[in-house]
């Protein structure tokens, strides 16, 4: 494993002053406009990191899915960290114009966690203590692979069907054919009307899908 001074972390150059002074104080790292996540380790671990009212506008205009959707494309890693308090955030938010309830916090939560995974921190430094750790982690080279996900074929979006409980790879092979998705965030223009012209889908079926792609 790696000592902290021997990692390579890029920071995204719109991260606060504060984080980017976090970071070089922990790993060898140059700061630079990334396209797709904001701390990325070795180019293999990518972390987005959302402060909890970040968060919710990013959910709120739709940036995270796609955020997110593009981090598992490209890293064999990738995590959505989000820091601070749900309740609390709700709170301040009762004096702003912004409508935004616990129900569609953990609508977003679960979503997202269908296909990558999400980080809990506390406080900015709880965030570099967990993102430190799991750097190290990811670049230790141990198996921590509880099981093995089927690979169908190289088309990410074929994989992603595939894996859906109750819909298997002859359902995403008709998907894909049809409408030729390249990427994972391809899929979130593909709804219900779309899925039911396919032929051998059904409306269960199709349901079962949206539930996974929203």
């Amino acid at each position: 494993m790696k000592n902290k001074s021997e990692l390579n972390v890029q920071v995204d150059y719109h991260e606060s002053t504060s984080r980017q002074n976090k970071a070089a104080k922990r790993w060898n790292t140059t700061v630079e406009e990334l396209p797709i996540g904001d701390f990325v380790c070795e180019h293999q671990v990518a972390v987005e990191y959302k402060t909890m009212p970040d968060f919710i506008s990013s959910v709120m205009d739709g940036r995270l899915k796609e955020e997110s959707l593009n981090q598992m494309e490209v890293f064999p890693h990738h995590y959505v960290m989000v820091e601070g308090n749900i309740d609390a955030t709700l709170k301040q938010l009762r004096y702003t114009n912004v409508s935004f309830t616990k129900n569609q916090y953990n609508g977003a939560i679960t979503s997202l966690l269908q296909y990558t995974k999400v980080i809990h921190a506390t406080n900015e430094h709880h965030a570099f203590e967990l993102m430190d750790s799991l750097f190290h982690k990811c670049l230790d080279g141990k198996d921590r692979t509880i099981h093995k996900v089927t690979k169908y074929g190289n088309n990410p979006c074929l994989n992603y069907i595939a894996s859906i409980p109750q819909i298997g790879e002859d359902t995403a092979s008709w998907i894909v054919n049809q409408y030729e998705p390249k990427k994972l965030s391809d899929l979130l223009d593909i709804g219900y009307d779309e899925l039911t012209n396919v032929k051998g889908i059904s409306d269960k079926k199709a349901n079962k899908i949206i539930e996974y792609l929203k």
